[in-house]
Parts: structure tokens; sequence; C-alpha cells
């Protein structure tokens, strides 16, 4: 008996779906069975598998969307903690435009703020604020209380990475009165709160904030989230010199995130740790944790972070009279500070960069250093920072001054 081309091309379409939701269902089932990362078999048959979903036809969506999102959601925590960024970008693209069409807000949504996580983790500032500005509207829009004020505490770690503290603030005290008193949400809002304090240098209000933040994360039995909150109650420790305290912290956040295979977080504990052990005078644990990070911070993409980084090991190389290495790292982190628009650790950077030619006696690229940064310093808002930049690249030009013998030191405007 003969068939049409229609009726076979209709029942391969059939049996397609069927397996395609079959397979997906499976994968959904094994991901959350995963006790910590996913296995790198299992991820790449879930990004083909997913790929072929979020490329089917309009009139199939209805059947396979519900276990598509499933996925989506599963997928997306697993793939922010293993590193994975523009590679998993436009899988949440292309799942927003299906929201889109299937009219899924709450999905929209979620996939908005993972993509505003993602761009904030590759110091892509104007994208992620983007990203979680619609996150945010949108979960209003639903009604979700929940979801608004994560949106909201990511909108204020962006503005506080920023240093743009005011703004930071008020998206807190937003997030908090949507969210109930025992709402493990409210844990994250602790941890800006913490953060503003370190920016002010009151530890002790870090502490506490902190404190709170760990406590909620512990109850809720969240172990990546515990790790963060040991971290960043260890950097408000040995920012007051309780460093056995500190490393103790440290040291339990590195191992649990090294067993939850969290490579970002990880990186910023060793970032942390070696700066603790700095302050200890312990040069070669320091060296190794910022070796390490810097090899991490490479691999995640992570700017922001690397030239953070790059400035303590050339500092950490000059206080061991290593000035080459010092002069390398300072020109690596000034220059991706000038890349990132950054004005303030961009003249940080620079300074350390004359302090290290002044140490060689190179006095001509010591002068062309300084003349940069005094530019700089004509132009950048009066912040925290700034008279403290003031006084360090004035000291230098009168370093300079005598060396070559001159009388009078070149003023800098500010004090």
């Amino acid at each position: 008996m003969m068939t049409s081309n229609a009726t076979v091309a209709s029942a391969y379409a059939t049996r397609f779906r069927t397996h395609l939701v079959r397979n997906l269902t499976y994968l959904c089932t094994q991901i959350e069975q995963a006790t910590t990362t996913l296995p790198e078999a299992l991820r790449h048959q879930a990004l083909h598998t997913l790929s072929y979903a979020l490329a089917v036809p309009p009139k199939d969506l209805p059947t396979i969307w519900p276990v598509t999102r499933k996925l989506v959601l599963l997928l997306a925590p697993q793939m922010e903690q293993a590193g994975h960024r523009y590679d998993w970008i436009p899988y949440l693209e292309r799942t927003i435009l299906i929201c889109i069409e299937q009219q899924d807000l709450p999905m929209a949504a979620e996939c908005h703020l993972q993509l505003g996580l993602l761009y904030r983790l590759l110091s892509e500032f104007q994208s992620a604020e983007a990203e979680l500005s619609s996150s945010t509207a949108l979960f209003k829009q639903v009604d979700d209380k929940g979801g608004a004020a994560r949106a909201l505490n990511e909108l204020a770690w962006l503005a506080h990475l920023q240093r743009h503290y005011g703004t930071a603030e008020r998206y807190i005290k937003q997030a908090l009165t949507l969210l109930a008193d025992d709402d493990p949400e409210r844990a994250m809002s602790y941890r800006v709160q913490g953060m503003l304090a370190t920016s002010q240098q009151q530890w002790q209000v870090a502490e506490k904030h902190h404190s709170l933040a760990l406590a909620l994360f512990q109850a809720n039995g969240d172990q990546r989230r515990i790790a963060w909150g040991l971290q960043n109650l260890a950097y408000a420790y040995h920012q007051q010199g309780k460093y056995a305290q500190a490393l103790n912290l440290y040291s339990q956040a590195e191992s649990i995130l090294r067993q939850q295979g969290d490579l970002y977080h990880l990186a910023i504990v060793l970032f942390n740790q070696g700066y603790c052990y700095a302050r200890c005078d312990e040069a070669q644990k320091a060296l190794n944790c910022y070796r390490e990070a810097e090899q991490l911070f490479e691999k995640l993409n992570d700017k922001v972070h690397k030239a953070k980084l790059y400035t303590e090991i050339g500092l950490l190389a000059f206080a061991q009279a290593f000035y080459q290495v010092a002069e390398q790292t300072f020109r690596q982190s000034a220059d991706l500070f000038s890349a990132l628009d950054d004005e303030v650790w961009h003249i940080n950077a620079l300074d350390g960069l004359a302090m290290t030619y002044l140490a060689q006696q190179k006095y001509k690229p010591v002068r062309a250093v300084l003349e940069q940064a005094q530019q700089l310093l004509a132009v950048i808002d009066r912040n925290e920072y700034y008279n403290i930049l003031c006084q360090s690249v004035q000291r230098h030009w009168e370093q300079l001054l005598r060396l070559e013998g001159e009388i009078d030191p070149i003023k800098v405007t500010g004090a």
C-alpha cells in the first residue's frame, strides 16, 4: 500500500518529538540527581539536545516547551558555576525569544537574570545592567516578589562593583521590602551590605552583615553560598588583623568550592587568601594562591579581578625586590583597567609602576607614567580613594625630582 509523502513526514515528525521529549526528560532527571558539577559528557549531551529543542518549528513548541524550559532552568546554574560564559549566552538569548512567542514571562525574567549574571562575570557591566533591569521589570509584571528581589540584589552587587554605592543601597532597600523576614534571599542583601561597609573600610560593620548572611546561608544548607559567606567574613577578619581566623575561614571556603566546582568563587577565595598570606609576610604561599587565581580568571575571562590581581602581584614582587616582575604586572594591571575605563584603579596601577621604575632608577619612564596619572587625577570623581592617590602620586613626583636634583616639585591638585 502506498503512503503519501505528507503522511510519512508527519509520522517522522511525531517520532522525532517523542524521542526529543524522552531525551529532554532523561537529561532533566540526570541533572537533578547530580550532586556537584555535571560530568563533561552529560553537559555536552544536554547542550546538544537543547540545541534541537530550541530550534523546533513553532507548531511543535507547545509539546516540548515544558520540559525544554525545565532543562534550561536546571542547566543555567550548572553552566555558570562551571565557568561557561560566551558559549552559554546564545542558548539563553534563544530561550528568551521563545518565551516571547509562548508568552512565558516568568521564564523570560529568569533568563534575563541569568544573562545579567553572566555579563557581570564577564565585566561587561552595561549589558549586565540592561539584562538585570529587564529581569526586574518582568518579575514585577508577573508579581514575583522573590524573583524581583533576586534581580535587585544582583543589580546592587553590580553597582557596588562599579563603586556606585548610593545606587547599590537603593536596590538593597527595594529588595528587602519584597522579602519576608525568614526568606533566605535576605542573605544576598546582607552580603551586598557587607561589601558596601567594606568599601568604606567599616570592618566591624562588614563583619556584622557577613555574619548575618553566613548564618542564613548555613540555615538554608546551600554549600556554595555558605562558602561565599565564609570567604566574605574571612575578608572582614583579615582587614582587622585577625589573620589566623581569616585563613581558617578561607581554607574552609576553598575546600567547599573545590568540591562544588565553583571556579569563579574559588578564584576569588584564592585571591583574597593570597592577599592575607602577603599581609602575614608569607610571600611564597601568597604567590601560589595568586598564580592559581590568575589561571582561573584567565579561563573565565574575568578582566576586573585579573586586573586587581596583577596589582597585588606587583606589590608582592616589589616587596621582594623582584622589580622586573613588578614592572610587568603593574603594566598589565594598568592596561586592563584602562580598557575597562576604571580611572581610579588605573591610576593606582600607574602609581605602582612609577614606584617600580623609581626603585630601578628609570627616571624617564617614571616621569611619563606620573604625568599620565596626573592627567587622570584631574578628571576622576573625588571619591574615597582620591586623596590617597593624590598623596601617593605627589610623593613619587617629589622622590623623582629629588633624585634628578630639581628643587620645586610639580604640584598635584588635591590633598
